[in-house]
Parts: C-alpha cells; sequence; structure tokens
C-alpha cells in the first residue's frame, strides 16, 4: 500500500509545503493563502524517479533510452499519465524517468 502524501507550492515562500494523510489538517493557513487560491495540492504517485526522488502530480520527468522525451505527471480517470503534448502515456514503474522540474519553475532549454 502507498503511503497517502501531497504538497502544494506557496507562492508567497516560493517554496513547496510537504503533507502526509496525518498531518494535512494542521496547515490550513497554507491552504487558505496558497492551495485554495489556485495552487491545488498535488499528490504523491508513490513512485520514485532513479535517483530515489518521489514522482509528484505536476513534476516534469524525461524518459527514454536516453532521456530524450519529457512531459508532465498527471492524474486523470484514475490513471497516472505523463502528458507529452501529443499525447499521454502511461506513467508506470522505472529506472529511467527522471524529474527534471515541476510546473511552478522555468525549465532550462
Amino acid at each position: 500500500m502507498r503511503e497517502i502524501k501531497f504538497r502544494c507550492f506557496s507562492t508567497k515562500e516560493n517554496k513547496f509545503h510537504y503533507y502526509t494523510r496525518n498531518n494535512i489538517a494542521g496547515y490550513t493557513n497554507v491552504w487558505a493563502d496558497d492551495c485554495l487560491n489556485g495552487y491545488p495540492l498535488e499528490q504523491f504517485t508513490g513512485l520514485h524517479d532513479k535517483h530515489g526522488v518521489e514522482i509528484y502530480e505536476g513534476d516534469i520527468v524525461s524518459f527514454g533510452d536516453w532521456n530524450e522525451k519529457k512531459g508532465q505527471i498527471m492524474f486523470h480517470n484514475g490513471i497516472w499519465l505523463i502528458d507529452i503534448g501529443e499525447a499521454y502515456l502511461y506513467l508506470y514503474r522505472s529506472k529511467n524517468h527522471k524529474i527534471i522540474g515541476n510546473i511552478h519553475e522555468e525549465l532550462e532549454p
């Protein structure tokens, strides 16, 4: 069973706040300031990238044999997907995924 975790990006502090199912109720001030004002909670997928970093909704990952493809992690109709622009791919357990950013940061070309 995977651990239920969330994160929310605070625009005031310019950083993520992380929550588990057990501690989320104590952070309503952050929710009111950011998470309920257009910055939704992003859920942990239960998967890790090739460096052991947790993959969350909203992360940008590179993948493929040479990490030549990239896309945004999203949850849709009960399935974790990678949105690569022209198509959606299933997010699966792999040693090739690498987090290269998230939707809150500018990616370097």
